[in-house]
């Protein structure tokens, strides 16, 4: 007999009930121990009673494998197929289902989780109704062991403050499917960014323009050197923009070197030669801090055309 293009009952030595099985012929009582042996493989060793009752009823193996199928004992045990069907995907046979709870453990084994994190029979289910494979599980799995065991705490604490998962949530925010995958890696590399702007001291970025930098293409690496020149010039810039009554914070360093912005550039540079202008005092001296442009800037124009 198969199920669903599975082997149901293997052959079998196990023994049975004398008086179970009174009244049976040898191909009867053939049929049963198979049917027994893998009832016990899936968990369902209760229903032997029932497939005794449909053999000695006289039905064939077929018949009694789709008959267990309808039970309340099988639906429990193998509960996804019916989301499966729901949702428009095909029923796994019992070996196939067992086959994946199989892989999904031995992924989060590999990974170090904690027995009974994930692996509890719901969640099992739950995975395979919503067709996760288990190559998806282990990339969900990956990406949360890497925040938990291996990211600079500035980036589990940025991903702490943009989406409300502390330490302890990280993996389970990362296997909770109702969170697509490509969502849960904008998340992280947009946790990435805010953390290099704290790694620097600075303030944790805005998470909007964290995701915005994640949609620029924006990686890790360039977000962790553009931050570093954010920290250099902020506190210079800010104070110059200040004196002439104009404002120079990290948002506008973090448009400048993070999102490219040419205007933040020119707001920059503006105020830079205002003040060059002023050590100047408009008479065309130099002085030693801007060279020759200075002198420009003290006789009231930018001759490089660059604004």
């Amino acid at each position: 007999m198969t199920l669903n293009g599975q082997p149901a009952f293997p052959v079998s030595t196990a023994t049975t009930s004398v008086a179970g099985t009174q009244g049976l012929d040898p191909a009867q009582m053939n049929a049963e121990q198979l049917i027994n042996q893998v009832l016990d493989s899936w968990g369902l060793s209760a229903l032997s009673g029932t497939a005794l009752g449909y053999i000695k009823q006289g039905y064939d193996s077929t018949a009694i494998s789709f008959l267990l199928q309808s039970t309340p004992e099988y639906q429990a045990r193998f509960p996804a197929n019916a989301d499966r069907i729901k949702a428009g995907l095909p029923p796994l046979s019992p070996a196939e289902y067992m086959s994946v709870e199989q892989s999904y453990r031995q992924v989060m084994s590999a990974a170090g989780l904690p027995k009974g994190f994930y692996d509890n029979q719901q969640s099992l289910d739950k995975f395979i109704a919503n067709d996760m494979s288990p190559a998806e599980l282990q990339q969900r799995v990956s990406e949360a062991s890497t925040l938990v065991n291996q990211t600079d705490p500035t980036q589990r604490a940025a991903l702490q403050q943009y989406y409300g998962v502390t330490p302890g949530m990280i993996t389970a925010h990362f296997l909770d499917q109702n969170t697509a995958a490509p969502i849960l890696q904008k998340q992280e590399q947009a946790a990435q960014i805010g953390g290099a702007a704290l790694a620097q001291g600075l303030a944790l970025t805005n998470q909007q323009k964290a995701e915005g930098y994640v949609d620029q293409g924006v990686t890790q690496a360039q977000a962790q050197n553009a931050y570093q020149k954010v920290a250099s010039v902020l506190p210079g810039e800010s104070q110059i923009a200040a004196r002439y009554g104009q404002t120079y914070n990290q948002g506008t360093a973090e448009d400048e070197f993070l999102g490219g912005l040419a205007s933040a550039q020119r707001a920059r540079l503006q105020v830079n030669e205002q003040e060059k202008a002023q050590f100047s005092g408009g008479t065309g001296m130099v002085n030693p801090l801007y060279g020759n442009q200075g002198r420009a800037a003290g006789m009231g124009g930018v001759t490089d055309g660059s604004f």
